[in-house]
């Protein structure tokens, strides 16, 4: 698939930033090109995103990225012979912020009554998960990123909500975790004509989507998809997707969440980096 992102300059002095797709286990990303200078890529240096700041000298100029998209499926499982034992020893530590937190006292006590002394680390995902759907509600989708402590007070939420509650549960029990974030493309006769052709698809072909992969004892990345399931699940979507799957309808742009960059000498902080932002 071809995409062309762009977002047209606000005002003068302003500037745009958008994150730069990478090729991955989830896609492989062919003929990157900026469209639109002055600009300066940096790199976020917890999880390594690449990002593009564009600076605004003229009003109403496209500003965006032009690429080719090879999308890929992933269905994973996770070995029986894996113990949350394993992870003792190791330097895989999870990374707790506003936003997925397992040192939560609530969250905590979820987390021990839920495996009750399980061992494997199958199963002990898989209660989390399915914990998870049963306790929670899809709803109130927004732009940004619901908290954890959101989900659990209201327990209503939306695909980001459900991956910071279940990312929350299981770095409760030591297990490091980190969103993905990037968007859904839609599904429609335009878009499977497009794709094939030599028209790019946009913004506007796109959904906003996030979801958790939990980093197993052999540093590998395994996919959970909770909001998608729930939704398959009640009826409301025919997307595949959930434990250890993700079919090839998705694309990434960035990887954790409560992020901070370093620009002219000053930290700026998001809560994810998906849609371009205006500074």
């Amino acid at each position: 698939m071809n995409f062309f992102l762009k977002k047209n300059t606000p005002q003068l002095g302003k500037k745009v930033i958008f994150s730069l797709p990478c090729s991955n286990e989830y896609q492989k990303i062919e003929n990157l090109q900026v469209i639109g200078s002055p600009n300066k890529i940096i790199e976020e240096k917890i999880w390594g995103n690449q990002i593009v700041v564009f600076y605004s000298n003229r009003p109403n100029c496209p500003l965006g990225i032009k690429f080719k998209g090879i999308l890929k499926p992933i269905f994973k499982k996770i070995s029986k012979t894996f113990l949350l034992s394993d992870y003792q020893g190791k330097k895989l530590t999870p990374i707790n912020n506003r936003f997925i937190n397992g040192d939560n006292p609530e969250i905590k006590k979820i987390a021990r009554q839920l495996i009750k002394g399980e061992k494997r680390l199958s199963e002990i995902i898989k209660k989390m998960y399915f914990f998870t759907l049963d306790y929670l509600d899809y709803g109130h989708p927004i732009d940004g990123l619901y908290p954890f402590d959101q989900a659990l007070r209201q327990r209503r939420t939306d695909c980001g909500g459900f991956a910071t509650f279940l990312g929350s549960l299981i770095q409760a029990l030591g297990i490091p975790t980190r969103l993905v974030v990037g968007f859904l493309v839609k599904k429609n006769i335009f878009t499977r004509l497009l794709s094939f052709g030599q028209i790019s698809l946009g913004f506007n072909h796109l959904i906003i989507h996030a979801w958790l992969e939990v980093k197993l004892p052999n540093v590998e990345w395994f996919p959970l998809d909770p909001a998608i399931e729930w939704r398959r699940l009640k009826d409301q979507s025919k997307r595949q997707g959930g434990f250890g799957s993700v079919p090839a309808d998705r694309l990434v742009f960035s990887f954790g969440c409560d992020l901070t960059i370093k620009f002219n000498n000053k930290r700026i902080n998001f809560e994810i980096i998906q849609k371009p932002i205006c500074l």
